[in-house]
């Protein structure tokens, strides 16, 4: 309800400027009379005299302060609001919302939302057509040459999510340079992070009209690059300016489960910081993804490269200075490398290590100190490989598969 240069959210609070006429008479009526009591000892007081005296009725200066008070009050609750056509008319006109809707704005998705639906109150009160741009699109959108009415615009805004992808704003720049027309008000709700298009973007908008950015008060953290190496898993984490110190990030299997965690750190005002979750090798071999624990977004999960959670295997060295080019285990190592961890020593190291298999050259007899603990390993479920030479076949012992023929 409007009444001249002032619109009332709350009307109906109005009403009880009614009352004020019953509330005049209500502090203009007189108590009643006392009640006339004898009280012997109040003749002590006779003859004393006062300045001070009663008013029969309330001064008219009070009982108007008073009026004034209770209507002041009245008005508040009806919600008032001054010159609103004025005020909107400077904030309005055509009104184009910018939205950064990647994976990067999913933390603060709810900041998002109110944001964008504040830009869309003030241009409904202005009566303004809303156009609106997003730089994560999952479909080929026709905006923001389309003029949205505010109940349109709303609902769009209700049913956007952000996209497990990064913000796309050259793109964004490029569909609104193919866009005719100046806007009177832009708002550009922005991730807070910098890349390649937001200054192609931020160039666009500034040529197309006022710019007014929206930057969430937490913005997203995310993993850029994972890593499984002998002493653990290693990652690197990136944030905006604003984005939280301090954190953790957890390594898990590909069926969830969390095999170990580490701080994650960001020092001053650094926007990457580094952390290590140590883990023996054959637990890190099985580690498939890395997450920042607490972040609800896309970039906060990393999946490792196909070259972790591979299989922990061991070498068996025989020992010895050679050419590295003839060594048995030279060309085993090469074909190896792109499939699982690789690591050599003796086989009682391999084992202390749990290694899941090991690969033996070809040798004679195992020496006594290992066979007790290689057979172990195997009856545990360890995989032995051996490649079968002459010294295999001169001096062979029980671990073989099948007898072997000499010869």
């Amino acid at each position: 309800m409007s009444f001249g240069p002032f619109l009332f959210g709350a009307p109906g609070a109005l009403l009880a400027l009614l009352a004020l006429p019953v509330l005049f008479f209500i502090m203009r009526a007189t108590p009643p009379p006392p009640q006339r009591e004898h009280f012997p000892p109040a003749r002590l007081l006779e003859g004393l005299r006062t300045d001070d005296q009663s008013r029969e009725r309330a001064p008219w200066w009070l009982v108007l302060f008073r009026m004034l008070a209770a209507a002041l009050l009245i008005l508040a609750f009806a919600r008032p609001s001054l010159a609103p056509q004025a005020s909107e008319s400077a904030l309005g006109g055509r009104t184009l919302i910018v939205i950064d809707d990647g994976w990067t704005s999913a933390p603060a998705w709810s900041e998002v939302r109110n944001a964008a639906n504040a830009a869309i109150a003030q241009a409904e009160r202005a009566r303004a057509p809303v156009f609106m741009l997003f730089t994560a699109p999952s479909l080929r959108p026709r905006d923001p040459g389309e003029a949205l009415t505010a109940a349109d615009a709303k609902s769009r805004v209700q049913r956007l999510e952000p996209q497990p992808w990064r913000p796309d704003r050259a793109d964004a720049a490029a569909r609104l340079a193919r866009t005719e027309g100046n806007f009177d008000r832009i708002v550009w709700i922005t991730d807070g992070l910098n890349d390649a298009g937001a200054e192609a973007l931020a160039t666009e908008l500034q040529r197309r009209g006022t710019v007014t950015a929206r930057i969430p008060a937490q913005t997203a953290r995310g993993i850029v690059s994972g890593a499984v190496t002998p002493q653990g898993v290693v990652i690197e984490a990136r944030r905006a300016t604003n984005g939280s110190a301090a954190g953790a990030v957890t390594a898990e299997t590909a069926e969830g489960r969390s095999l170990g965690a580490a701080e994650l750190q960001f020092q001053g005002d650094a926007l990457t910081a580094s952390a290590r979750i140590e883990l023996p090798p054959e637990i890190a071999a099985r580690a498939a993804r890395v997450r920042i624990v607490g972040e609800q977004s896309a970039g906060a999960v990393r999946l490792l490269p196909a070259g972790a959670g591979r299989p922990f295997v061991g070498l068996v060295d025989p020992g010895g200075a050679g050419q590295p080019l003839l060594s048995e285990l030279f060309y085993v190592d090469r074909a190896l490398q792109p499939y699982a961890s690789l690591q050599r020593g003796s086989i009682t190291q391999l084992i202390d290590a749990r290694a899941q298999a090991l690969i033996l050259p070809d040798a004679g007899r195992i020496a006594p100190t290992d066979s007790a603990a290689l057979q172990r390993w195997l009856e545990g479920g360890g995989l032995l490989v051996r490649f079968a030479g002459p010294r295999l076949a001169n001096d062979a012992d029980e671990f073989v598969p099948v007898r072997l023929r000499p010869g």
